[in-house]
């Protein structure tokens, strides 16, 4: 998860993705970006 929070919200941040979600599936949370 460290992974999606980090790396790939800064990639996606760069592409012009403007919202994304994590799911948590171990701890049944919703994270929206």
């Amino acid at each position: 998860m460290k992974s999606d929070f980090e790396v790939k919200g800064k990639e996606y941040a760069k592409s012009g993705i403007e919202d994304y979600w994590v799911l948590d599936v171990n701890h049944r949370q919703l994270y929206v970006y």
